[in-house]
């Protein structure tokens, strides 16, 4: 017999809308323990990126965090800190 009504079945992370706080640690590179405190309100959550709290889960939303991680890949890595010089203030 396959499948019946009460056998869960195993979905792909890949496949999932919410991802738990260890999932989401797992594709971010960072521990559970800082995705605990972001979603606490303890550390700064990253913009944009959904939490939602199931009982006494937290969940992530997928989309929010490709979105966040797509759009972290985007921003210029190489930005300098103060005024800009007179050469470049000309130049530009």
């Amino acid at each position: 017999m396959h499948g019946g009504a009460n056998m869960p079945t195993k979905i792909a992370i890949s496949e999932k809308i919410l991802l738990s706080l260890e999932e989401t640690a797992a594709l971010t590179s960072s521990s559970v323990s800082w995705w605990r405190q972001a979603v606490r309100g303890e550390k700064p959550m990253p913009g944009g990126i959904r939490a939602l709290k199931i009982g006494k889960c937290w969940k992530i939303s997928r989309e929010s965090l490709e979105s966040w991680i797509r759009g972290g890949a985007q921003q210029p890595q190489d930005r300098k800190r103060g005024r800009p010089r007179k050469a470049e203030q000309q130049g530009s």
